[in-house]
C-alpha cells in the first residue's frame, strides 16, 4: 500500500477504534512485530466488500477478547451485561462498516458513492491470521487487547 493510504487508513482506524469503541490502538511495522508471540488465543475476521467508483473489500482482523469491550463500550453498559453479551457481533460489524466508509472519504473524498455491502463476522484460527501480518495491504496495530490487523483491497477502478 501507497505510504499515504497508509497513514490515512492507520488514522481512521486508531480514531473509530478510540470514539466509538475507546480502545486505543497504535499502529506497530509487520517487520518489528514476534507474530508467533503476538498473535495468541481466537481471532474474529470481519469482512465487507465495497463497490463504485473503486471496487475492493476491507478487512479487520480482532483478537475475539476484544469484543465484550468493544460491543459494551459501544453501548455504554459494563462488559457482562446481557445486551453487551448479546449484540457482539453486531458492534464489531458497525464497527467495521464506520471504518469502511470513513477510509474511501479519506482516501478519495466526498464526491464518489460508494455501495458498502453488509459486513460478515466469523471466527478464524489464529493460523490463518498470521499470513494476513506480512500481506502488502496490511496494517498492524497493538493494543492492550493484542494485535489488531486492517487489510484494504482495491481490485479495480471501473
Amino acid at each position: 500500500m501507497q505510504p499515504e493510504l497508509i497513514e490515512k487508513t492507520n488514522n481512521v482506524l486508531c480514531k473509530v477504534m478510540e470514539s466509538m469503541a475507546f480502545i486505543f490502538v497504535d499502529p506497530t511495522p509487520s517487520d518489528s512485530l514476534d507474530v508467533e508471540n503476538e498473535i495468541v488465543g481466537s481471532y474474529l475476521h470481519a469482512h465487507m466488500k465495497f463497490t463504485g467508483p473503486h471496487t475492493g473489500s476491507i478487512n479487520l482482523h480482532l483478537p475475539t477478547v476484544m469484543m465484550s469491550a468493544i460491543s459494551a463500550n459501544m453501548l455504554g453498559v459494563n462488559e457482562d451485561d446481557e445486551d453487551a453479551l448479546s449484540q457482539q457481533l453486531d458492534a464489531v460489524r458497525k464497527l467495521l462498516n464506520v471504518i469502511c466508509g470513513q477510509v474511501l472519504t479519506e482516501i478519495w473524498g466526498t464526491e464518489p458513492v460508494f455501495d458498502l455491502c453488509i459486513p460478515t463476522v466469523d471466527p478464524i484460527d489464529n493460523n490463518r491470521v498470521k499470513p494476513a501480518v506480512i500481506r502488502p495491504d496490511t496494517t498492524c496495530f497493538t493494543s492492550d487487547e493484542g494485535l489488531v490487523l486492517l487489510e484494504i483491497n482495491i481490485d479495480q477502478t471501473a
